[in-house]
């Protein structure tokens, strides 16, 4: 396997200590070629442009690596003082007056630097109470506004309360339930900690979608028969798509295009080909499967029944989908399982086109 791929800028430099021959350069564009599809995951083709490339010049990689270094370690253009003394000839009478005006419009420091500095915090905790029902992706931006607001954001328990009653009114649980409270969460568990309650109690994440890239090794594509070694192996790439809905339904998708072709268009009214609408659910949060996810889809034969874990990714809270079982059921209630041997997990990938869920189909959200 070829090092480690690094994204590199569309504009090819020329090394500046001896120009690079024709075939070379080809070959350093198929590297490069070939390192943003392996950082897409598009594993196969990326190694079709590294065979492409080293059959141009054996030492392709060299020259890779060397350019990659060579852009990391270039200096900033820098302004001589001669330059530099000249400009500031030019413009440094346009950039006192500058100064002056801005002096001139300067506010007092005794006065307040904006309206919201007026209020008392129990305004301003309602703003941040709105902000999350509004759009909770605003509440971090909120936050590093000023000091204020991220004493308010983050070091009370109003906005996580807030947003803890605005993601899990939206969740769907197990319809089959132990016997637990009539609210199905039972907030005395967590005593009033809805900071504690938002990390360990899982949840679904709608604005975005989950992708799954997989690939896996296979016999090559020579006919059979053939005694041609040119392609022993084939690698095989195709990815997973969920996006999740507040209504309980789940849109699945299994496909070889990558996400810059699908997520834009990936609804439900899209009608993709290939796509199926799905039900999903949670365990109930009394029971020790809270963190299982499970995802139901019927045909005319078959039920079929795929099981997930949510997980963190390292800071990353309930951000990761892991496999756990996938079944089906025949007509005559039959069940066949299948293999999870070549499946990868499922991360979130946040689309900002997607808009959040309405708190008015939650009456309950609305003051």
């Amino acid at each position: 396997m070829p090092s480690k791929a690094v994204r590199m800028p569309e504009r090819t430099l020329e090394l500046p200590d001896e120009p690079i021959p024709e075939s070379a350069e080809d070959a350093l564009y198929l590297w490069e070629t070939g390192a943003q599809k392996e950082s897409r995951g598009c594993l196969g083709d990326a190694i079709n442009c590294y065979r492409k490339a080293l059959r141009l010049d054996p030492n392709v990689e060299s020259l890779y690596i060397k350019q990659v270094r060579e852009l990391q370690i270039s200096p900033k253009p820098k302004i001589s003082s001669t330059e530099e003394h000249s400009q500031n000839k030019k413009y440094g009478k346009g950039h006192e007056q500058e100064q002056e005006q801005e002096q001139e419009h300067s506010p007092d420091k005794n006065d307040c630097c904006w309206l919201l500095d007026c209020y008392p915090n129990d305004i301003l905790l309602r703003i941040v109470e709105e902000v999350v029902l509004q759009a909770p992706e605003s509440w971090i931006n909120l936050s590093l506004t000023c000091s204020t607001f991220n004493k308010l954001c983050f070091h009370n328990s109003v906005p996580y309360k807030a947003f803890a009653e605005y993601i899990y009114s939206f969740q769907h649980y197990s319809p089959n339930p132990p016997p637990a409270t009539p609210n199905v969460i039972d907030h005395a568990r967590w005593a009033g900690n809805y900071d504690r309650m938002l990390k360990e109690l899982p949840y679904v994440k709608f604005q975005g979608v989950y992708i799954s890239i997989v690939n896996y090794l296979r016999h090559g594509v020579a006919a059979e028969g053939s005694l041609s070694f040119v392609s022993p192996v084939q690698m095989v790439t195709y990815f997973r798509y969920l996006r999740f809905y507040p209504d309980g339904t789940c849109l699945r998708l299994v496909t070889t295009d990558v996400p810059n072709q699908v997520v834009n268009s990936f609804t439900k009214e899209a009608a993709i080909p290939m796509s199926s609408v799905c039900r999903w659910s949670l365990g109930h949060p009394a029971s020790p499967h809270q963190n299982r996810l499970q995802i139901t889809r019927t045909t005319d034969k078959y039920n079929f029944v795929e099981e997930l874990i949510i997980a963190h990714q390292a800071k990353k809270l309930h951000h990761r989908l892991k496999w756990l079982k996938s079944y089906s059921f025949d007509s005559d209630g039959q069940r066949t399982d299948f293999s999870l041997r070549n499946e990868k997990p499922f991360n979130f990938s946040r689309v900002t086109s997607y808009p959040p869920p309405s708190s008015s189909l939650n009456p309950s959200l609305n003051p």
